[in-house]
């Protein structure tokens, strides 16, 4: 089940976070089709994301179910989005 979705500042892909303990960064194929070309998995259920965008590139911000928040760079290659994981904040 998808807990929330949100665009790339510049419409080129959008992240959904899930209650499978997952997220899902999505583009659109040649064909128009929307695939998911990157899934990060989580320790527990996902449940907030948002992107924002930094001189550096896109933001990925995602939110756990205990609170926790970490924060992600994406970085388009080829038909692909990769991701590296840049600080985590863990709530007490």
């Amino acid at each position: 089940m998808v807990l929330d979705c949100c665009w790339s500042p510049d419409g080129s892909f959008f992240a959904t976070a899930s209650r499978d303990k997952s997220v899902k960064l999505w583009k659109q194929n040649p064909n128009q089709e929307w695939t998911a070309v990157c899934t990060l998995k989580m320790a527990e259920s996902a449940t907030a994301v948002d992107i924002t965008s930094t001189p550096a590139g896109p933001l990925l911000a995602i939110g756990t179910e205990s609170g926790a928040i970490s924060l992600h760079t994406v970085e388009a290659k080829e038909d692909v989005l990769e991701t590296k994981l840049v600080h985590e904040i863990v709530s007490r």
